[in-house]
């Protein structure tokens, strides 16, 4: 039997690296809404702050979400072009 893609151990490394993207765009969004709620107590800008910090929150999240898609189709090429090496011309 031929086995195609990663082996188990991959498997797992793949989903703890993609994985934790969630993780990081949940924190980022909580993150971005304390600080708001904290300038808004600081300051006393009530709807303002945390407005603004849950904005922050969600183009953090974005962000972190678009450092691993570029990290995803940097793997992707990288694969394709070993595949592509290993092929013998015909």
């Amino acid at each position: 039997m031929v086995l195609r893609g990663p082996s188990e151990k991959q498997q797992w490394a793949l989903m703890a690296r993609y994985g934790t993207v969630g993780i990081e765009m949940g924190l980022c969004v909580v993150f971005g809404w304390y600080m708001g709620i904290t300038a808004d107590d600081w300051f006393g800008t009530a709807p303002y702050g945390l407005n603004l910090g849950l904005m922050f929150g969600v183009a953090a999240a974005f962000n972190a979400l678009w450092r691993m898609y570029k990290v995803m189709v940097a793997d992707t090429e990288n694969e394709k072009q070993t595949l592509d090496a290993d092929e013998p011309d015909a």
